[in-house]
C-alpha cells in the first residue's frame, strides 16, 4: 500500500511539473527544468513509469518549443541530454531516452521549418550523450544491446513499435546520418590507432624493463580483442589525416632551446624595427607640422601688411573725394602734407596759367582770396598807368 501511494504522489508531482514545463512564462519553465533535473528525477527515476516518463516530455518538448535565443537553445538541449548520461542507474537513463524518442517521433510531423534546425541540434545532443553513457559502462553487452534496440524500434525501424509505425521517417533519416559522427568521439581511441601493434613493438624492445614488458603486452592482449570485435562487426571507421609539423630549424641540428632564442631574436628585432618606423613617423609629423606653423606665420603676416596698406588707402581715397567735391563748408580734417602738396599744385596752375594769358585774364584757380585782391589792385595800376600814357601820346 505505502509503495502504491508513493508511486501515486509520484505520478501526480510529474503531471504538475509537466503542466508547470509547458507554461508561457519563461521563469516558470526555467525553475521547473531546475528542479526536474536536479531534485526530482535523480530522487523519483526509479518509481516513474512509461507514462509518467511521457507526460514528462510532453511538458519538455514545450519547453524547449518556446526557448527562441540560440544561445538558450544550445544551454537548454545540454541540459537535457545529460540527464541520460548522468541518469542515477543505466535503466532509468534508458528509458528516459526511449521517452524522449517517442515524443520526438510522436511530434516530429508539426515542428514547423522553423524550429527544426533547434531540434537537430537537441537529436544530436541525445545521441551523445547516450554514446557517451555506453562509454562510461565500458559498451557493456547488455546495456549496448538496450540502448541499439531503443534506437531501432523508436527511430529507425518504426515498425516494430505500434507508436511509431505510421510515422513518417524524417526523423529515423536523421539519427541515420548523424549515428557515425556522434559515435566516432566516444570509440576508444585504439580502435583507430591500432595500439595494439605498437604495445607489442615497444614490449618486444630489448631496453624494456621485464616488469614494464608484462604491462605492455597485457595491453596488447586487450587492445587485440577490441580490434577483432571491430573486425567482426563489420564496421568501417575512418582514420583521421593529421598534417606534419616540423620544427623549425631542426634540420640543421639546432635543439628546441636554440630555435626559441632564434624565436625571441626575430620578435625582438622585428619589435626594435617597427619601433624605429613608428618614431621616424612621428619625427616626419612634426617637421610638416613646424613647417605648416611657419606658412601660416609668414601668411599671416603678409595679409596684416596688405591690410594695412588697403586701410590706408581706403582712408585717403574718401578724402580726396570730399576735396574734390566740397565747397570749403563740410567740416574736413587735412594732413599737412596733403595741404602743402595741394598749395604747391595750386600756385604751379595759377602761374602757368598767367604766363598763358599774359596777366591780362584772371587767374582762373586763386589761391586765396587775398591773393585775388592783390592781382585785381595791379592789373587795374597797370591799367591805369597805360590809359595815362595814352592821354599823354594824344596831347602831345
Amino acid at each position: 500500500m505505502a509503495a502504491a501511494a508513493a508511486a501515486a504522489d509520484t505520478s501526480a508531482e510529474a503531471a504538475a511539473i509537466a503542466r508547470r514545463l509547458a507554461s508561457c512564462n519563461g521563469s516558470t519553465r526555467g525553475r521547473a527544468v531546475r528542479y526536474l533535473l536536479s531534485t526530482f528525477l535523480p530522487a523519483s527515476a526509479p518509481q516513474l513509469s512509461a507514462s509518467d516518463l511521457l507526460k514528462l516530455w510532453k511538458g519538455l518538448f514545450f519547453c524547449f518549443w518556446h526557448s527562441d535565443k540560440p544561445l538558450y537553445q544550445s544551454s537548454l538541449a545540454t541540459r537535457l541530454a545529460a540527464g541520460v548520461s548522468s541518469g542515477p542507474s543505466p535503466a532509468s537513463a534508458a528509458a528516459f531516452f526511449a521517452a524522449y524518442l517517442t515524443t520526438l517521433r510522436r511530434e516530429w510531423v508539426h515542428i514547423d521549418i522553423h524550429r527544426l534546425d533547434k531540434f537537430y541540434l537537441l537529436n544530436r545532443r541525445f545521441l551523445h550523450h547516450a554514446f557517451l553513457l555506453l562509454g562510461a559502462n565500458s559498451f557493456a553487452l547488455d546495456i549496448t544491446s538496450q540502448v541499439i534496440s531503443i534506437l531501432s524500434e523508436k527511430v529507425l525501424l518504426p515498425e516494430a513499435d505500434n507508436v511509431a509505425a505510421g510515422s513518417p521517417r524524417g526523423l529515423g533519416y536523421h539519427v541515420a546520418e548523424v549515428f557515425l559522427d556522434e559515435l566516432l568521439p566516444v570509440l576508444p581511441v585504439g580502435l583507430l590507432f591500432r595500439f595494439s601493434k605498437r604495445f607489442s613493438d615497444i614490449g618486444a624492445k630489448a631496453e624494456t624493463v621485464q616488469a614494464n614488458r608484462k604491462v605492455l603486452f597485457g595491453l596488447r592482449d586487450a587492445f587485440v580483442k577490441v580490434e577483432k570485435g571491430l573486425e567482426l562487426s563489420g564496421l568501417e571507421i575512418a582514420v583521421p589525416e593529421f598534417e606534419s609539423t616540423e620544427v623549425p630549424g631542426a634540420e640543421n641540428g639546432m635543439d628546441l632551446d636554440d630555435v626559441k632564442v632564434e624565436k625571441k631574436k626575430k620578435k625582438a628585432k622585428k619589435a626594435s624595427l617597427v619601433e624605429s618606423e613608428k618614431e621616424g613617423a612621428k619625427a616626419s609629423k612634426r617637421e610638416k607640422k613646424v613647417k605648416k606653423e611657419k606658412k601660416e606665420k609668414k601668411k599671416k603676416k603678409k595679409v596684416e601688411v596688405d591690410g594695412g596698406d588697403v586701410a590706408e588707402h581706403s582712408t585717403d581715397a574718401p578724402a580726396e573725394e570730399d576735396q574734390q567735391m566740397g565747397d570749403g563748408t563740410d567740416a574736413i580734417t587735412f594732413d599737412e602734407t596733403l595741404m602743402s602738396n595741394l598749395q604747391k599744385q595750386f600756385e604751379k596752375a595759377a602761374a602757368e596759367a598767367g604766363m598763358v594769358n599774359g596777366g591780362s585774364g584772371s587767374s582762373a584757380s586763386p589761391v586765396s582770396g587775398k591773393a585775388a585782391k592783390k592781382r585785381k589792385r595791379a592789373k587795374s595800376a597797370d591799367r591805369l598807368s597805360v590809359s595815362d600814357g595814352d592821354d599823354g601820346s594824344s596831347e602831345g
